[in-house]
């Protein structure tokens, strides 16, 4: 294992572990988990695949503590987007580490690994300390939804969870869930010289997207959310017809509805259904109905007294002053850890804003303070 925290950040950059879900170009997470695996086994720190996906592994490390309680998670996500022109090739200058998942979410990965081995030195260790390399965060989450399935066969009770994301060492106590669907409206074909023969399916879309905009979308601002504001809706793809001489009688469209923790997704697919319901009291012909939900990534929202948020927000304040606890505007993980029944809270070093590009980068500065404030954390017990 590399001694220096910013060369084994380096080196996990200089993998390519690209999500396979995005092309068949990106190779996915094998190679990144093989090369985590071997750095736990030559650190003697006990350590397994759990296959999710065909080549696609979570990495599961053990550390145990002289209890058996409490029992810590540190998980971070071994996937990165893709993005047609990435180099996977680290680039250092005076203040950042630049390349593929520096931000979104090597560092946080280099951060756990370094702090995971540090403390499975340490003579006096307290709790146990679990790490979850997971696969396929960037799509369908297919890794921590695998772990949490039947994590307790390997692991016991878990206590508290710290999910690695770029959180600029702010510590997230809070997001909003993602709860992705497809409405459909189902008209009648005709010929588009003849459009009063049919019954045009992009029509009754756009009638339901202007009561969808009238309605729904006004009422979220009476929800508001002390940390994360208001529930919202991006209506993100339509899909309709099949040339521009037939009345078309399919539309789509795919929805991402921002679902606060007050909320569930069962309410939410129950106030279109009902405003569906609405349309088409006063319209017969109106067809139209929830076709599937897509994905759910569940909400998160931990207690500032929890007593694992507060000590570890103490190991913050020792090293930067600038630490707060907020709500963030993005799901994670950490979503399926907190409806599992573990308290998870949110935290790792670079700007949020700096994911997902050509050119990730982190702060080196960031870095090495998100080490220092980790180890405290799990030295602190």
């Amino acid at each position: 294992m590399p001694d220096n925290l910013e060369k084994l950040l380096c080196e996990l950059i200089s993998i390519n572990s690209s999500n396979p879900d995005y092309s068949k170009s990106a190779p996915g997470e094998k190679e990144i988990g093989n090369f985590i695996y071997d750095i736990f086994c030559i650190n003697k720190v006990d350590c397994m695949k759990q296959d999710v996906a065909p080549g696609r592994s979570n990495i599961i490390a053990k550390v145990p503590g002289e209890r058996t309680r409490p029992a810590l998670l540190l998980c971070s996500h071994l996937d990165t987007v893709y993005i047609d022109g990435m180099k996977f090739k680290a680039i250092i200058d005076e203040k950042y580490i630049y390349g593929p998942g520096a931000c979104d979410t090597k560092s946080s990965l280099a951060v756990m690994i370094k702090a995971i081995i540090e403390y499975s030195k340490y003579s006096e260790r307290k709790p146990t300390v679990y790490f979850l390399g997971a696969v396929s965060e960037e799509s369908m989450h297919l890794g921590v939804r695998k772990f949490m399935d039947n994590y307790k066969d390997h692991t016991g009770d878990i206590d508290f969870c710290i999910i690695g994301e770029p959180t600029s060492l702010d510590v997230g106590i809070a997001h909003k869930g993602s709860l992705k669907f497809t409405i459909k409206t189902e008209g009648k074909s005709a010929h588009g010289s003849t459009p009063e023969l049919g019954l045009n399916a992009i029509n009754m879309m756009c009638e339901l997207i202007e009561m969808i905009n009238k309605k729904l979308i006004p009422a979220y601002e009476k929800t508001i959310d002390k940390l994360l504001g208001k529930a919202t809706l991006n209506i993100g793809v339509i899909r309709g017809g099949n040339a521009f001489n037939i009345v078309p009688d399919l539309c789509r469209i795919e929805l991402d509805r921002r679902v606060l923790p007050s909320e569930t997704p069962e309410d939410v697919l129950k106030s279109f259904s009902g405003l569906i319901a609405e349309i088409s009291g006063k319209n017969k012909n109106f067809v139209a109905g929830i076709e599937k939900v897509n994905d759910y990534i569940p909400s998160l929202k931990i207690s500032k007294s929890d007593n694992f948020v507060k000590l570890f927000y103490i190991s913050c304040g020792k090293f930067y002053e600038g630490s707060i606890m907020k709500g963030l505007s993005y799901a994670t993980d950490g979503g399926f850890t907190f409806q599992g029944g573990i308290p998870t809270l949110i935290f790792g070093p670079g700007d949020i804003k700096d994911s997902h590009r050509l050119e990730e980068l982190v702060s080196r500065k960031q870095l090495n303070l998100a080490f220092e404030i980790l180890k405290d954390y799990l030295f602190s017990f």
